[in-house]
């Protein structure tokens, strides 16, 4: 075989390899295997909003599979007026796990004034989550027995 011809295959391949790579990659970024998909999240946003937050987060949110820096669950920033909470989607992979990421990401909001950290007034908001019964209902409230 010519050496031209080996380049060419090569080439060819290394195309190919990347498209599927790519299309895997951003498809994973929508729905993740197990977890919420952006909907279910932009609901759940908007039921804590209204029993835990007293209304106090903005409804403009954008909810996304956007965070892919290995190193975070998920990430809140803000862009103008509109925050945007990203999950990763290599981790964000149960219902109870996006639920508590989305507490998480919440408390950053509500306390944006202060920076992304986690200081007294995001650990005080948590802990009013906890006392509300929020991780209640998701820790262990939650689980359900399978009947057989």
């Amino acid at each position: 075989m010519k050496t031209r011809t080996k380049v060419a295959i090569t080439i060819i391949l290394a195309l190919l390899y990347w498209a599927v790579s790519q299309s895997l990659l951003n498809s994973s970024r929508h729905a993740p295997a197990t977890g919420m998909t952006t909907t279910q999240l932009h609901a759940q946003y908007e039921q804590d909003n209204e029993r835990f937050f007293n209304n106090r987060l903005p409804k403009n949110t954008i909810i996304d599979y956007g965070e892919t820096d290995p190193q975070y669950m998920a990430t809140t920033s803000l862009a103008g007026n509109t925050f945007r909470i990203s999950f990763n989607p290599v981790y964000a992979k149960s219902e109870r796990l996006d639920e508590y990421l989305l507490f998480h990401e919440a408390c950053h909001i509500v306390t944006w004034r202060h920076g992304v950290d986690h200081g007294p007034e995001w650990r005080t908001c948590m802990l009013k989550i906890d006392v509300q019964g929020g991780f209640r209902e998701i820790f262990i409230d939650g689980y359900q027995e399978k009947m057989p």
